[in-house]
């Protein structure tokens, strides 16, 4: 469902405005393994919906990424992302938490207890946003599109079957996986994309 709501708001921006000059679509998207296997799967088509529309729309001067903010305790949408999967009591916990650590700028702290040997392994609010802002106005992406960034840069792929937090895994990089999504796409939403 995800993917539908991304697929449906790029089409009605792109045939509804005059884009003129360089345009970034960037779209979330994580593509590891872990306990929110749903949330792979809904972030995963969201890296091929931006891998395929590059394909697309490159021609008409549209570039498409997928970028992967890292994790946010401190944001409200990391403690909504347990509703459903972890008890209520401790979503109300996750939630409690990101307001205290907005409110008292705690991240660096959080990273040095809960991931002592992987530096700024969690973001603050800022440092989460950084890369789509990087993805949408750096010149280090001119002429190229369809990546999966994180951590403003490009990342590097990773083996399916090893579990880190970064990288992205062939299965999102597979431009076969990312048509056929596109076509399903376009039947089960409704929308057939013309202008590209």
């Amino acid at each position: 469902m995800n993917n539908f709501g991304h697929f449906t708001v790029a089409d009605e921006v792109i045939q509804g405005v005059n884009l003129q000059g360089k345009t970034a679509v960037v779209t979330g998207g994580h593509t590891g393994i872990g306990l929110y296997t749903t949330k792979v799967f809904a972030k995963t088509a969201n890296a091929l919906f931006a891998l395929h529309l590059d394909t697309i729309a490159k021609q008409h001067n549209i570039r498409a990424f997928s970028v992967h903010p890292g994790p946010i305790p401190s944001s409200d949408l990391f403690a909504e992302s347990a509703v459903g999967i972890k008890p209520a009591i401790a979503v109300h916990a996750l939630r409690i938490i990101a307001k205290l650590m907005r409110g008292v700028h705690i991240t660096e702290l959080y990273n040095a207890i809960k991931k002592p040997d992987t530096p700024d392994a969690f973001k603050t609010i800022q440092q989460g946003a950084s890369t789509s802002v990087w993805a949408a106005t750096t010149h280090d992406l001119d002429n190229i599109g369809g990546l999966y960034l994180e951590d403003c840069h490009i990342a590097g792929n990773v083996a399916d079957d090893i579990n880190i937090p970064f990288g992205v895994r062939p299965h999102a990089t597979a431009p076969e996986f990312a048509k056929r999504l596109w076509g399903a796409s376009e039947e089960l939403v409704g929308v057939e994309w013309e202008c590209i």
